[in-house]
């Protein structure tokens, strides 16, 4: 694919840009010429996910661009920086072992930004959970059966959300989008503090916070079914 087929690509693909949604469209495209590129330069695995790597996170303005309409200035954009990662790629690949190493190097990158956006996703559940059913950080921590210090620290990003806690993290979400299906979401703190025989005379609060929100989303579900 040449420059001006990639242009009038992407000129095709504008009307979807109109916000942040149209990103996974743009980033298919380019990661479609990014393949054609790399394919021609026969670029060896390191190298070429250093370079589709490097073209992808700096290609934010050729989004802009193409979204104000200007797809010449937004392929230029993109041939320019591929042209930059490449010749770098190059360099990094003469250096004796350093295909090797950039190939460790990439995959160290992936691991720590992949360790990122898990913690980030997990603070952002437990805010959710928080604002949504109205707890606390140590009601939180009895649902999650840790200290309320530590939803404090995975709060704050100063530790790293054990992998089996995220699970848990990311199973209650579901389980509260559930019961945000069920009950206006501005009323969901106060309907389950009412107590209920649904519950065994108990809150549905009892038993989220025993860690049991799947089993509460269950039983209004299937009381509000009955009732239909």
């Amino acid at each position: 694919m040449n420059a001006s087929l990639f242009r009038d690509e992407l000129a095709k693909t504008r009307k979807k840009l109109a916000s942040g949604a149209g990103f996974p469209v743009f980033l298919t495209v380019l990661k479609g010429f990014l393949a054609r590129l790399n394919s021609a330069r026969r670029l060896p695995a390191p190298q070429y996910a250093f370079v589709e790597a490097g073209v992808l996170q700096n290609s934010y303005p050729a989004f802009r661009y193409l979204q104000m309409g200007d797809a010449e200035r937004a392929s230029k954009w993109v041939i320019h920086t591929w042209e930059d990662y490449a010749k770098q790629a190059d360099r990094l690949a003469r250096d004796g072992a350093g295909g090797e190493m950039l190939l460790d190097y990439d995959l160290a990158v992936h691991d720590a930004l992949a360790e990122t956006r898990e913690t980030d996703r997990g603070r952002a559940i437990i805010r959710r959970l928080m604002t949504l059913l109205s707890l606390g950080q140590d009601e939180l921590g009895r649902m999650f059966e840790v200290s309320g210090e530590t939803i404090r620290r995975w709060e704050r990003g100063q530790v790293r959300i054990p992998p089996a806690r995220l699970a848990s993290l990311e199973s209650a979400n579901a389980s509260l989008a559930r019961m945000q299906s069920l009950f206006v979401t501005e009323r969901l703190a106060e309907v389950i503090r009412r107590r209920a025989g649904l519950f065994d005379g108990e809150r549905a609060l009892d038993w989220i916070l025993r860690g049991r929100i799947g089993d509460a989303a269950s039983r209004y579900e299937t009381a509000l079914r009955y009732q239909a």
